[in-house]
């Protein structure tokens, strides 16, 4: 069996115009499905980065301008995780991944939360389509 190489994740935000919602979600649960320590490429933050709101308009990728502005390379955090671990994330908290150096997968799952009230208003695809986790009771 092979080793599955991994793919670097450069410092991002999940929000702004790049993600086709009428408004930014706010906060997300990322959950390992594999082991993610350092060396295996575990997620990173640099805290207080979402106090700042949105990096640019559109979202994503953090600016690499912005990133040696902020020092973020020296200030980040790393957030080693086992196999079934969560991690909630403010959307625009700055994040990243890098290269596993262990030639094993990582994998994980993130879930943005929504308010009922946002819609997705992208143009150039069908509409993505949003269903109730936690119905109104009643």
């Amino acid at each position: 069996m092979s080793a599955t190489p991994s793919t670097e994740v450069p410092w991002h935000q999940d929000g702004g115009r790049l993600f086709g919602l009428s408004e930014d979600p706010q906060v997300q649960l990322s959950t390992a499905l594999d082991d993610e320590p350092t060396s295996g490429g575990c997620l990173e933050v640099l805290p207080g980065s979402h106090l700042g709101g949105r990096s640019t308009p559109l979202g994503g990728l953090v600016l690499p301008v912005q990133v040696a502005a902020a020092g973020a390379d020296g200030r980040r955090v790393t957030l080693d995780v086992v196999a079934g671990e969560s991690v909630l994330l403010h959307n625009h908290l700055w994040h990243r991944s890098r290269k596993t150096q262990m030639g094993r997968r990582r994998l994980g799952f993130s879930a943005c939360y929504l308010s009922e009230h946002i819609r997705c208003v992208r143009t150039k695809r069908a509409p993505r389509v949003f269903f109730d986790v936690f119905p109104p009771a009643g």
